[in-house]
């Protein structure tokens, strides 16, 4: 049996593709993968279907158990285990695992499939509660359960991007009154003129207040809960949940922090 060892650092899409691959093309290759979260193999892009009702569960979003790739690939799995630091020159990942102490794992590949972070801009008051990014599963948990507490009866989304218009969308299914921000004169970016009139339109048939050439500057509330989001313009519009959805960034600090080459 081959003693090459390769780790992986995240265990959703990416990840897992580069591990089945590897498999695939080495039956006898010891593969490890790290995921800081307890989640795996999912689809995020179906979180607005399920906070709409019409995907039935999160779970339902889950494809594959850590058992399966185990069991049948034989692939080892570790779950809450974050990578902190990469050492090149040793080839060592320094990992801490929930409950647990550091300790480093010897490697002689490795693969960074640390994928994108949803980007929080830091405005005043974007920590009260009830205001959420979505992007992967406990992001959606986390949304489900703040609205199962505390229904909300007024919704704002941020960025009129795909997930923005989505969830714009699911908020409007659930019976929220949903506002939608766009600090541009566009949706998903680059739609302008007749079709972004077109996504408007349906969206305030569906029941949806679309705002364009508003940028939100603060977000309000009391008791450490979100009521209100302000715009540089003056403007509030009340508010139970807010989800901000302005964009990602790569999730690259473990990758340069190793001094690796990042690209654009």
């Amino acid at each position: 049996m081959s003693k090459e060892h390769l780790v992986i650092v995240g265990g959703v899409a990416a990840g897992f593709a580069a591990a089945m691959e590897a498999r695939r093309r080495a039956p006898d290759l010891v593969i490890t993968v790290l995921e800081k979260s307890g989640d795996i193999s999912y689809g995020a892009c179906g979180l607005p279907y399920v906070i709409a009702g019409r995907i039935p569960s999160l779970d339902r979003l889950r494809v594959h158990a850590p058992e399966y790739f185990s069991e049948h690939h034989n692939i080892n799995v570790e779950l809450h285990t974050e990578a902190t630091e990469i050492l090149p020159a040793k080839s060592i990942v320094r990992v801490e695992q929930k409950g647990g102490a550091a300790r480093e794992i010897g490697y002689s590949r490795l693969v960074v499939a640390t994928g994108a972070e949803a980007i929080c801009p830091p405005l005043a008051g974007h920590d009260l509660e009830g205001i959420f990014v979505l992007r992967h599963l406990q992001d959606g948990t986390r949304l489900m359960d703040f609205a199962e507490r505390t229904p909300p009866r007024e919704a704002v989304v941020v960025g009129a991007g795909y997930i923005g218009l989505e969830v714009a969308e699911a908020f409007c299914e659930r019976g929220w009154r949903t506002t939608l921000i766009e600090a541009s004169d566009k949706v998903m970016s680059t739609l302008g003129g007749a079709g972004r009139d077109r996504v408007a339109d349906e969206l305030r048939g569906r029941g949806v207040e679309v705002v364009f050439g508003e940028r939100v500057s603060a977000f309000e509330g009391r008791d450490g809960r979100v009521e209100h989001v302000v715009t540089e313009s003056g403007r509030t519009f009340a508010a139970q949940i807010v989800s901000i959805g302005v964009g990602v960034r790569p999730a690259a600090g473990l990758a340069q922090r190793a001094g690796l080459e990042i690209g654009e």
